[in-house]
């Protein structure tokens, strides 16, 4: 939900206020890997559309990696081991 929430208030200009709420996200430790998974994207989307730009590969570098992890990044690559 936080991140909806913090999604619409981008949307909204409130950029400050989302990237404030995403990084709640990634430091919560009750957060699972595709909530961080979504808040990292959605951070480094806001961070580049801000401007940001040295900050936007760490988010998405984050969430690459959580991207492994995610149930049906696992289940695919299980079905098709050669990826393609």
């Amino acid at each position: 939900m936080n991140i909806l929430q913090a999604t619409l208030e981008a949307r909204e200009g409130l950029y400050d206020a989302a990237k404030r709420r995403l990084k709640n996200v990634i430091a919560h430790p009750g957060s699972g890997n595709e909530e961080k998974f979504r808040a990292h994207k959605e951070l480094a989307r806001i961070l580049d559309k801000t401007g940001e730009y040295q900050n936007v590969f760490e988010h998405l570098h984050k969430s690459a990696k959580l991207s492994s992890l995610l149930p049906e990044v696992t289940t695919v690559r299980l079905r098709n081991p050669a990826g393609g």
